[in-house]
């Protein structure tokens, strides 16, 4: 996805297509694929539009640049567009992943006129999929929703859960009330308790905030 100059060797090794989401990504890739053996070995790339989410891709200020760029370089193969929703899984960010679909179809009617042809377009994420089911354009982008988790809760029972986390108890001990449990005395004991201690924690990515019952 973030491919950079010292992998493109294996990109091409493995016939792997890389996003460009930046003038300088669009250089450095324009320069390697000029000392490419065969043309013919130039795997096609992927262009991100940044309609709002405001991390990588290419803002409708580079539009024009970016027309230069493609065609002034008929090696250079695209094979999709392809932007994200910022707040597709809530509600309240409805006008605004319109106006960011909006966006994308101008840049891709207007990209795809300098291409030449029509490419591969997709913005939808796991929760777009549910919520937008008209903006699924040529692709969709299944995340989150791999791991079995249905952003919105509109559609949880058309998931299967994926992973089981599972730990061995270390320890079982009875503690007396009023004693506390775990770092910074945050578990106190209203009354006398059994307490078993589990193999899993801080130390593997759990989370000290989902600790005194706030996690499950």
């Amino acid at each position: 996805m973030n491919a950079m100059p010292n992998t493109y060797d294996s990109l091409l090794r493995y016939n792997l297509e890389p996003e460009i989401f930046s003038r300088k990504s669009m250089l450095e890739w324009l320069s390697f694929i000029s000392r490419a053996p065969e043309a013919a070995e130039i795997p096609s790339i992927h262009l991100k539009l940044d309609t709002g989410m405001h991390r990588l891709g290419f803002t409708e200020d580079d539009y024009e640049w970016l027309k230069e760029a493609i065609s002034k370089n008929p090696t250079l193969r695209v094979a999709s567009i392809f932007s994200h929703l910022v707040g597709a899984d809530e509600g309240e960010h409805n006008p605004f992943s319109h106006l960011q679909y909006e966006r994308f179809r101008k840049g891709t009617d207007f990209l795809e006129a300098v291409i030449g042809r029509p490419v591969l377009k997709h913005i939808l994420n796991s929760a777009g999929i549910v919520r937008f089911p008209g903006y699924k354009m040529d692709m969709v982008r299944l995340g989150i929703g791999l791991y079995g988790i249905e952003a919105t809760r509109q559609k949880q029972s058309m998931l299967q859960t994926v992973s089981t986390l599972k730990a061995t108890i270390s320890q079982i001990k009875p503690i007396p009330a009023g004693e506390t449990i775990g770092y910074g005395r945050k578990g106190v004991l209203e009354s006398s308790s059994v307490i078993a201690t589990i193999s899993v924690g801080y130390a593997d990515g759990y989370d000290r905030r989902l600790g005194n019952g706030k996690g499950q």
